[in-house]
């Protein structure tokens, strides 16, 4: 038999280890259910995981995709660089490549890869756009540029712009001649009626008729286009009668036949270069108004510009434009230039002569001659003479030399007449040295223009088509986005 106490003793100590059973049985299942809600939020966790990280790298993405569409936006910069340079494009020197097995046009030009590079110093690529061009000589090109970050090889971001260019319908050197009102061309009919007026076209140098004729010898007119007629047949215009929309014609049509512009022309107000602003008036001859007589000779330096507030040559006076020549004459005169007599002046190359508050009056038997005979090597723009007077001779800018003249001219406001002129009554000018005039270049007026033949003369007009390429001041034949569209961007940056 055991001991009492012995017996006590074993019940007690039974019942403290199946206490420390129960504690640790519960202590486990605190763990277990610990482990299973991290297991959960863990499962919850991962399935957030693709929005964090689109969360994180959708920023990037889209400003590397903004990145692109600024270079891509680039490429149609200079698309237009190009398409508006003064002279017209140079692609191939400038790293276009005609490729029509690529656009699906002869007519295309494109520049591959044209790059953008860190200027840190490390020249590290920043992006990439290519470029082309549809329809490069149309009025309506399409041009499609596509900007690549970091690069168009892994393509990881792209954007594709598309824009559609117009050529901008404004007063430029883009006709042999043009009236924005009215353009006539007059012949007389008394008393001989025997005045001729011919216009033609060339594209080399000398004209040398008929060889070189491109039968584009255009004439227009936004309202009102005339060609007069006489007993012994008239005007011959080998080219095209334009007007605008609501233009009217009169006589018989040019051998091109007649036709009508998408839209009138607008006449854009002359641009004095800025350059000017530097000159006083009184250098560097000493005194603003030049009149130059007998004998004497003026000579304007190479590359230099002259400011002046009215110039005068009588009796056989001479001016010599050196090459770069450049004239503006501001004061607000009639006739802020003017020619008589048997004066002469002389263009070497590259001049041009504005007269912003006036108009010229070229009457002489000498005249302004181009010694280059290329009539984009001498440009006048004038505003116009001032119409303050009773007359309408002196509303006039005015044409009439004995010698040929090459040149291009444009007039803002005012008439342009070249040739002897009729008088109101309709019989030949009393005034005047009725020269037989040979014009080769353009002349443009944003009033009205006018060609007359007078005294049974002939007034020559020979357009040199180069003259399309020329600026007027920076305006003319302007390709501006007509419409504008961003295509869907791509790219496995996401």
């Amino acid at each position: 038999m055991m001991p009492y106490g012995l017996i006590t003793l074993n019940r007690v100590s039974s019942h403290r280890n199946y206490q420390t059973s129960s504690a640790a049985c519960d202590r486990g299942s605190i763990l277990l259910a610990a482990l299973a809600v991290n297991a959960i939020i863990l499962l919850v966790t991962i399935s957030y995981f693709p929005y964090f990280q689109t969360v994180l790298r959708a920023p990037a993405f889209a400003y590397r995709q903004d990145q692109a569409r600024q270079l891509a936006e680039a490429g149609i910069s200079e698309a237009l660089w190009e398409l508006n340079k003064p002279g017209g494009p140079t692609w191939t020197a400038d790293g276009w490549n005609n490729w029509p097995a690529v656009c699906g046009s002869p007519d295309c030009q494109i520049k591959l890869g044209a790059s953008l590079r860190a200027g840190d110093g490390s020249n590290a690529l920043l992006g990439e756009y290519t470029v082309g061009v549809q329809s490069t000589s149309s009025s309506n090109p399409i041009v499609t540029s596509t900007g690549f970050v970091p690069d168009f090889v892994t393509q990881s971001s792209v954007n594709t712009v598309r824009v559609v260019l117009r050529k901008t319908s404004s007063a430029g050197f883009n006709q042999a001649a043009f009236g924005a009102q009215a353009l006539a061309l007059r012949l007389d009919v008394l008393p001989v009626g025997t005045g001729r007026i011919n216009i033609d076209s060339y594209d080399i140098s000398p004209y040398v008729p008929p060889f070189g004729n491109t039968h584009a010898g255009d004439v227009g007119s936004n309202a009102n286009l005339q060609i007069g007629v006489n007993p012994t047949g008239g005007a011959t215009v080998d080219g095209k009668g334009l007007i605008g929309p609501t233009g009217t014609t009169s006589g018989p049509p040019p051998i091109g036949g007649f036709g009508t512009m998408p839209q009138d022309v607008a006449c854009p107000a002359i641009q004095i270069p800025a350059a000017f602003n530097n000159v006083p008036t009184s250098m560097p001859y000493g005194f603003s108004t030049v009149i130059v007589s007998g004998t004497q000779i003026l000579t304007c330096p190479a590359n230099t510009k002259m400011r002046v507030t009215s110039l005068s040559l009588r009796d056989d006076a001479k001016m010599i434009l050196e090459p770069g020549c450049e004239i503006l004459i501001d004061g607000a005169a009639s006739f802020g230039l003017a020619l008589q007599n048997g004066t002469t002046v002389e263009a070497r190359g590259n001049n041009k002569i504005y007269l912003s508050q006036s108009g010229f009056h070229i009457y002489t038997g000498g005249g302004v001659i181009t010694t280059t005979q290329n009539p984009r090597d001498l440009q006048i723009y004038a505003y116009g003479p001032v119409t303050d007077t009773q007359e309408a001779f002196f509303r006039e800018s005015h044409i009439e030399q004995k010698e040929p003249f090459y040149g291009a001219v444009y007039t803002q406001t005012g008439g342009l007449v070249l040739g002897p002129k009729f008088t109101s009554t309709g019989n030949p000018a009393t005034t005047g040295y009725f020269y037989d005039a040979n014009m080769f270049g353009s002349m443009v007026s944003c009033g009205t223009a006018e060609i007359y033949a007078v005294d049974g003369r002939t007034v020559n007009l020979h357009y040199d088509t180069r003259l399309r390429d020329v600026p007027l001041d920076g305006t003319n034949n302007e390709y501006r986005i007509q419409s504008w569209q961003t295509l869907t961007p791509s790219g496995s940056g996401m």
